[in-house]
């Protein structure tokens, strides 16, 4: 920690809680750049350590927590009704993993206070930790959320509300995210947060009613219950949508929120890249019309996008980039190779007049006919088949010959095909798989230099018997075996 600082520093600890999905592992990246960039930029601030809290299905690191600090928890079950059951609703893994970090990781964290983002929130500038010389928050700051005003809900989302807390006035338009809260209040909270969540959910009006804010007014429910008032800060958190704000420099953290537009000119949205990496943006928006928080973003990315070089885009997304070509390649080599075989296939200029007569005279196996007709005519007589030698082939029997050359001809050919065949359905199944999220896509596990070594912690059942492990930032990860 620094200690020549003109400031009294009140730290705090910046939790990211995050998922397996290749979006999440994106943007964490991008967002732990940004919190190395602040941290070196002003060792003064209030920015105090780093976690990514990751939900896992068996609680084992993946290999992001070689190149940041993270705690690993086992997630929800999915689907099912029971207590450890996400019940249709991922969203729940947030406040389970909180709580579990608390009660089961909380030496990880050792700020007093908690700055509690989401995977997509990356830090535009240290939150302030308390006015200067002030005493720090004794409430947890937030950002008011038109989403979670209780007076723009419809009377019948009141009405189910008010089963969980009235008066609905009492209760804060916050949510958990951007969230400064001191470590006691959000160890208190943390439990009722679950609580809440789950109740809302196995209750069908009103998972109905608030749909994907149910686990953000579920914070809002429990806090409110607890007596726990928020702040209001307006500049904690940016939301930029559509095309963007004129003025971000009062805000500490960009949320993306949606598409970003520059007229019809330019767009870029996160939803585009929920199952690949994002490169980096070439083309600037144009000055005319971008506002300020437009370039902004587009700073954001390129910067952590430079920083990693090769590394930021992961082995399988860089491979699943041509995997186009080489597809198309392959079935162009198959289609090569089925024209040569099928050319066998074809009787010899020298048989083609004497078959075509016999195929006149005695309705045989003319040229081009397929192995059917063939086989009835090699068959028309065994003595046919096999002439006496010197004496020359009769037509019948050159006609019989050159059929039962093209029969075997096709048998040949239709095994070559079944051995070619499976070649462009395995290549079609590879190039889906890159597709599907990849728990270990880090080819490299270095973006940007630390001076500290990442932790990964996990949890596992029962939780007497979670543990911690180490996991050293020179470790290279580029098998392929492990991508696929």
């Amino acid at each position: 920690p620094p200690t020549q600082c003109s400031r009294h520093r009140r730290p705090y600890h910046v939790l990211v809680p995050c998922s397996l999905s290749v979006e999440h592992q994106w943007q964490a990246r991008l967002s732990y750049h940004r919190y190395l960039r602040l941290k070196e930029s002003d060792p003064c601030s209030d920015l105090g350590g780093f976690t990514r809290l990751l939900t896992s299905p068996d609680g084992k690191p993946d290999l992001l927590a070689a190149e940041m600090p993270t705690v690993v928890t086992r997630q929800l079950k999915r689907s099912g009704r029971c207590d450890d059951c996400d019940h249709g609703f991922p969203l729940l893994n947030r406040p389970w993993a909180v709580r579990r970090l608390l009660a089961f990781h909380r030496k990880e964290v050792k700020e007093e206070y908690i700055l509690l983002l989401e995977a997509d929130m990356p830090l535009l500038a240290p939150v302030d930790n308390g006015a200067e010389g002030g005493a720090a928050p004794l409430s947890p700051v937030g950002v008011e959320s038109r989403a979670l005003k209780a007076s723009k809900l419809r009377n019948e989302t009141k009405a189910v509300l008010r089963r969980w807390h009235s008066p609905l006035r009492e209760v804060a338009p916050v949510g958990p995210s951007a969230l400064l809260v001191h470590k006691r209040q959000l160890e208190a909270l943390a439990g009722p947060w679950l609580n809440v969540s789950l109740s809302l959910r196995r209750d069908e009006a009103a998972s109905s009613a608030l749909g994907p804010l149910l686990e953000r007014w579920a914070w809002s429910l429990a806090a409110a219950e607890a007596g726990v008032a928020h702040q209001i800060r307006p500049t904690l958190q940016a939301e930029p949508e559509g095309t963007g704000l004129s003025e971000v420099g009062l805000f500490s953290v960009y949320h993306m929120t949606s598409e970003l537009r520059v007229g019809r000119s330019w767009n870029w949205s996160k939803r585009a890249f929920t199952r690949s990496y994002p490169p980096r943006i070439p083309p600037l928006p144009p000055n005319k019309g971008a506002k300020k928080s437009t370039f902004a973003f587009v700073r954001l990315l390129n910067d952590a996008v430079d920083a990693a070089g090769r590394r930021w885009m992961p082995l399988y997304n860089r491979t699943r980039q041509n995997r186009t070509a080489q597809l198309a390649s392959l079935e162009e080599s198959i289609g090569q190779t089925k024209q040569l075989i099928l050319e066998q296939l074809v009787v010899p200029d020298a048989d083609r007049r004497t078959v075509d007569a016999v195929d006149r005279q005695q309705g045989g196996c003319g040229a081009g006919e397929g192995p059917p007709r063939c086989e009835r005519t090699a068959a028309v007589s065994p003595a046919v088949v096999s002439p006496s030698p010197p004496s020359p082939p009769s037509p019948a029997a050159a006609a019989a010959t050159s059929c039962a050359a093209a029969a075997s001809r096709a048998a040949l050919a239709e095994a070559a095909m079944r051995l070619l065949a499976p070649i462009l359905r395995s290549v079609r199944a590879s190039d889906s798989a890159t597709n599907a999220p990849v728990s270990g896509s880090i080819e490299s596990t270095a973006v940007v230099a630390s001076t500290s070594r990442p932790t990964a912690a996990s949890d596992s059942l029962p939780p007497e018997e979670s543990s911690s492990a180490s996991a050293s930032s020179d470790v290279s990860y580029s098998s392929p075996s492990t991508l696929w």
